[in-house]
Parts: structure tokens; sequence; C-alpha cells
């Protein structure tokens, strides 16, 4: 099941006293969050509007002037927030492409049909994505990789892999 909101942005600190905030967007570019006039806060799994009243990207973040927050304490209030933006607002993803959000609780399946484990996170480290996948036993790190993955089967919910190939690349983490 497709989740109706997506994680769009983190609030990393105030800028400035008059309630201003500094944040890392998590979108394909920085750009993109200011084509927004609201976003959404999650809190006990109900997630509220917040509107934007200003915004503009300087040196790779982005700096929101979020509606109710007029000064540095409330600004304060939401370091480390996560924030969300409407599916249906978001733009289509080319083919072959898939929201982290649709990611997460996939299985990784064998060319064979075996369940490695499930995807419980996405990281992305630079070069390429890696798969945190939880297995019965361990936790495994799995590069996203075009030569491993043979199909990604996201309404299915599983990505299908090469054995060979998962065996010579992914990571246990202990």
């Amino acid at each position: 099941m497709q989740n109706q909101f997506l994680q769009a942005a983190k609030i990393l600190k105030p800028h400035g006293i008059h309630g201003e905030v500094k944040i890392a967007v998590l979108m394909d570019d920085v750009t993109q969050i200011i084509d927004f006039d609201i976003l959404f806060v999650e809190k006990a799994g109900s997630f509220s509007p917040v509107r934007i009243l200003k915004s503009r990207v300087q040196g790779g973040f982005a700096y929101l002037q979020l509606e109710g927050v007029l000064d540095r304490n409330a600004a304060e209030k939401l370091r480390d927030t996560v924030l969300y933006i409407d599916r249906s607002k978001a733009e289509p993803l080319p083919d072959g492409r898939y929201y982290i959000a649709d990611i997460i609780g996939c299985d990784i399946v064998t060319q064979d049909g075996d369940i490695i484990g499930t995807i419980k996170d996405v990281i992305q480290p630079g070069a390429n994505d890696v798969f945190i996948v939880e297995t019965k036993k361990e936790q495994i790190l799995v590069p996203v990789l075009s030569k491993l993955i043979i199909n990604w089967s996201i309404p299915e919910n599983k990505i299908v892999v090469d054995k060979k190939i998962l065996s010579e690349v992914c990571l246990i983490d202990n």
C-alpha cells in the first residue's frame, strides 16, 4: 500500500530571530521544495498541514518561514522535525524510479524465490543507494546496483536480486 505522504525535508535548526528554519531537502533537487505552499507534519500517526509563507534556497539547503512560527524559540521547537508532501502533489517519477517510502517494506527475493529479508530503510551515502535489510538472523547492507537487481516488483512488494552477486556485494551490519 502506498503512503499518502512522502518525506520531503527535515528541519535542521532555526535561522535568525524571526522564526525562519534551515532544512535539509530529501528530494532529488533542493529547489523542488519551494514549489510547495503546504507541507505536513506528522504527530501520533496523523498529518497536519503547515503553510509556507516564504522560501529560498542557498548553499544546498532551503530556508522556510512557516505560518505560526514567529521567533527563534518557536523555530527551535521544530528542530529535527520531518516535513512531508502529499503524494498527489509530487512530480511523477520516470520509469524505473521509485519513492523510498514505496521501497521500504519490500522483500528482497532471489531469482529462485528465496526470501532474503525485508527492506527497513534506504540510506544515500553517495555513489549509490544502500538498502538496510532485516533478515531472520541479522541486518545486512545491500548496495543498489544494476548488476544485482533483476526486477523491481514494487506493486508486488518485492525486489528480485541475483543470488550470486548478492553474496559478493552485501555487508553484514553487526
